[in-house]
């Protein structure tokens, strides 16, 4: 699951990166971007994935939840990508049926399946940290040039 996120009103910051050489600035936004996600969005993800899923499979997918910022197509756009990936040795994620049918359990539990309701922890999770994610992102990359500068 990726998440896009769009900062406006930001022409300060935008004149302060412009300031800076462009390798330096592209540092210090992916700094920011990184450390916003790590901060706000995992630690907001896995409080939801232990509270609304619950019990071992809430623990298991909270230890599981990975957040990883990529480039986007265009220059100078980031992403950050929230997703269920199991440490080493936790392979209870995956369902087998009598069929031979693979199920990826963190999907299913996200977004449903066939008469069970999905109990959406990860949408939960951004829904409910976005705002608070782009007042830290500004901050942060203020922080940054600042660092920088």
């Amino acid at each position: 699951m990726s998440f896009y996120m769009k900062i406006y009103g930001a022409k300060r910051i935008e004149k302060k990166l412009d300031k800076l050489e462009k390798k330096v600035a592209k540092k210090v936004v992916v700094q920011a971007v990184r450390k916003v996600a790590k901060d706000i969005l995992k630690t907001e993800m896995e409080s939801k994935a232990k509270s609304m899923v619950g019990g071992k499979m809430g623990k298991e997918l909270a230890r599981s939840i990975s957040v990883v910022t990529a480039k986007r197509r265009h220059k100078g756009d980031y992403m950050v990508i929230a997703k269920t990936k199991p440490k080493k040795g936790q392979d209870g994620f995956i369902y087998m049926s009598k069929k031979g049918k693979r199920s990826y359990i963190p999907h299913a539990i996200e977004f449903g399946h066939g008469n069970v309701k999905p109990i959406p922890f990860m949408r939960t999770a951004w829904k409910k940290s976005v705002k608070m994610a782009q007042k830290a992102l500004a901050k942060q990359i203020v922080l940054n040039i600042v660092k920088q500068a």
